[in-house]
């Protein structure tokens, strides 16, 4: 929330391609200040394109699907469940 105007902050379609060096600190820090203003906010393509999805390997312009989670899909899931709705 921007407290001068009280106003919520949206982080749009934030990421990183997944091959980038340090790619899944990038993600952490991130998140982490978004998380400490309170701000909301979407992974980019978490499902859609194989440069930003977190399902695929971290391999440069290789789109092979990760049989294991990857250091940036352990990331997003660590944040997703702090966020997650009760059922």
């Amino acid at each position: 929330m921007c407290r001068k105007n009280k106003v919520r902050i949206y982080i749009s379609e934030f990421g990183v391609a997944r091959w980038a060096p340090n790619a899944e600190r990038y993600i952490r820090e991130s998140l982490e200040v978004y998380e400490e203003f309170g701000w909301d906010w979407s992974f980019h393509a978490l499902h859609e394109n194989a440069i930003w999805s977190p399902d695929y390997e971290p391999r440069y312009l290789e789109s092979v699907l990760a049989k294991e989670p990857t250091p940036i899909g352990l990331v997003l899931r660590e944040f997703f469940s702090r966020n997650r709705v009760a059922d």
